[in-house]
């Protein structure tokens, strides 16, 4: 369980959220 593992998912959740994931891509609607 390394951190880099981590931030890696929180920057993917941040780049989706980021790209407009209410456009398309909703996992909060699902």
């Amino acid at each position: 369980m390394d951190g880099v593992d981590v931030n890696a998912l929180i920057a993917s959740l941040l780049a989706l959220l980021g790209s407009g994931s209410s456009l398309n891509y909703d996992p909060n609607a699902a």
